[in-house]
Order: structure tokens, then sequence, then C-alpha cells
């Protein structure tokens, strides 16, 4: 793994003298730490902070049938589609996590934080965790609720783990957690659908986001999730294939863009802040370094891109 870690610091060196980014990555398998370069620097968490939100669910043990609805300041607006529904629209807490997660739904995400009490009961929350989660916070923000908070890819790749390997007796938002990682719709880096390789549905985003938007909400939302699928995903980088075929979560801010995934046996964290750029679309340089990253670790666990 020496290799691995030396070819990884290239990268991103390589990257932060181009753009004067600060880098964080950590690649674990279940036996020891591959790679680690400024795994306690504390970034956003971004959307990163939802794998702490469904871990805090898991700790509390709400009922995931319970039905909420959906009000003004849990209205964010961002990826996913739930901003666009109605005040007043029913939700089950489990379609609310999951989409939190599938979607990356922000909305979704302060439905979930709020049944759970809000950011400081949820940072109770982590405070108690067998993960040891000593730096991964919620920042509470005005109206009770949150907009991002803190972590390290440390702490990441714990929670990464934890919500992507099989246990036995495991607790049923696991699962949900799992499932809704497996079949995310999030295309960046680590893992991205081949099909949409050529970037022809950029424009189209914005339009399939209100369609998809109509279409909710005129069918239960319980009805329209899609069911689990654990699909082969890559992205050409030097006229090779990288693939992942498990689970990834991703988050953007104004100057961060970060991805946990799983590939193989493998958890991959790679956090990078001070981009100048747009933070989010494709074409996003730290989705190239994502990607670069993503290829190294399929290569040095010899995993088979069809299976």
């Amino acid at each position: 793994m020496a290799e691995l870690q030396q070819e990884i610091e290239q990268i991103v060196a390589a990257d932060e003298k181009r753009r004067g980014v600060e880098w964080s990555v950590l690649v674990t398998d279940p036996e020891q730490t591959a790679v680690t370069i400024n795994k306690s620097r504390v970034h956003d968490s971004c959307s990163l902070a939802k794998l702490a939100i469904i871990h805090a669910v898991e700790l509390k043990g709400p009922n995931l049938d319970e039905t909420t609805k959906l009000t003004q300041g849990d209205k964010r607006p961002g990826d996913g589609f739930l901003y666009n529904f109605p005040i007043g629209y029913d939700i089950k807490l489990r379609d609310a996590a999951r989409i939190m997660l599938s979607e990356s739904d922000n909305t979704a995400a302060r439905i979930v934080v709020r049944a759970l009490g809000g950011p400081v009961a949820v940072n109770n929350i982590l405070s108690s965790s067998p993960l040891d989660l000593h730096l991964t916070r919620l920042t509470p923000s005005r109206g009770d609720t949150y907009r991002y908070g803190v972590t390290v890819a440390g702490e990441i790749a714990r929670l990464m783990r934890h919500l992507t390997q099989k246990i036995d007796d495991e607790a049923p938002v696991i699962d949900l957690a799992r499932n809704a990682l497996h079949r995310s719709s999030r295309w960046y880096g680590l893992r991205r659908d081949i099909d949409k390789i050529n970037g022809a549905d950029e424009p189209l985003r914005h339009w399939r986001k209100l369609l998809r938007a109509a279409h909710h909400l005129a069918t239960p939302l319980h009805e329209r999730l899609l069911p689990p699928q654990h699909s082969v995903y890559g992205r050409l980088v030097d006229s090779e294939w990288t693939y992942a075929a498990s689970a990834v979560k991703d988050g953007s801010s104004d100057d961060s863009r970060h991805e946990a995934g799983q590939i193989g046996q493998f958890i991959v964290v790679a956090m990078s802040q001070g981009n100048q750029e747009q933070p989010y679309g494709r074409r996003h340089s730290s989705n190239e370094v994502f990607a670069k990253i993503g290829k190294l670790v399929r290569d040095a666990g010899k995993l088979d891109p069809t299976q």
C-alpha cells in the first residue's frame, strides 16, 4: 500500500499546487489504513453531514413509520425535490431519511433533524456514538435548524464503513441507509453512471427536477421510491474506466467538494476546500481527482470492474 499512498500524494499535491486547494484523503480496508493525507483536518461537512444524521437516527431509534408534515422551516433549496412540495405535505420519516441519502435532499435532511429534536439534540446523540465521533457536528442556524456542520475524514470513513458493511441483526435504519447509498443518484468522481459520461443531459437537470417533483406530487412518496439496486458505475479517466460497484455520498458548498465511497473492501474519503470554481457539475476539477483516486484504489485492490 506504500505505492498507493505515494501515487495519491502526487495527484493531490499537483492539484493543490495548481489550484491552491487543501486536500484530506483517507483510504482504509477492514484491517488497515492504506492511505492517509491530512485525515484530521477539519472541513465543512456539506452533505456528508447526512451520514451523521442517519447514524443519529440509528442511535435514537425513532419510529420510522411516523408521519410528519412538511413545514416552511424544513424547506431548503439545492439538491433533491422535496423543496418543491407544498407546505403540509405528509411524509414518513422512513421516506425522508431514504431520500436524504439517495437524492441528497436538503429539505428531507431538515425533516429528519427536526424529528430528532433539532441540531443540538443530534449533536448530543453523536457525542455518545460508539464510532468516536468527537468532531462531527451540525452547526445550528436560525429557526433551530441547520445548514451544514464540520467533520474530519477519519470520522466520515468510520461512518461510511458502519453504514455499508453487512452485519448480523442490524437495525432497520442501517439496511435503509445501505440501500439508499447503493442506489444514490449522485454520479460524480469516485462513482459515475456511464450513460452520462458525455454530459449531454446537463441542460436538462433543472427540468428533470421539476418533472420528478410533479410526478411525486401525484403519487404517495413511499410508492415512488425505487427498489434498491447494486449497479456498476464508472468514469473514463486516461482512457480507462474507474469503477465503484458499491456506495457513495458527496457534498458541495461554495468552496468545498467532498466524496466518500465504498469501492470493494475499501472505504475512500476525499475532501477538498478552498475551491474557487463553481462547486457543482461533473467537470469540477475536484471530480477529476476523485476519479483518479477511485481508479488507483480499484487497481490496488485488483477489483473486477464487471462485478
